[in-house]
C-alpha cells in the first residue's frame, strides 16, 4: 500500500497505516523523485490511497496530481 496526497497531510497518516510514501522534505522533493517513487508503486503493485481533500471535477490535469492519476 501507498500513499499519495499533499505532502503537508500524508505523511503521518502513511507512518501510521505502515504504508510506503514518499518521503523527502518539501525542499528536497523534485518530479523526477516524485516519479521513481511512482514507478514503485507500480512494480510493487501496490493499492493507492490518496489522503487529502479532492475533489475530480476540479482537478488541473497539469497539477502534480493529475500527473500522478494519469502515470498510476
Amino acid at each position: 500500500m501507498s500513499v499519495i496526497g499533499p505532502r503537508a497531510t500524508y505523511r503521518e497518516f502513511a507512518k501510521k497505516a505502515g504504508a510506503n510514501f514518499l518521503n523527502v522534505t518539501d525542499d528536497a522533493w523534485t518530479m523526477r523523485k516524485n516519479v521513481k517513487f511512482l514507478q514503485g508503486v507500480v512494480k510493487r503493485g501496490d493499492d493507492v490511497i490518496f489522503f487529502g481533500k479532492y475533489n475530480p471535477a476540479r482537478l488541473d490535469p497539469s497539477s502534480v496530481l493529475g500527473q500522478e492519476i494519469r502515470y498510476l
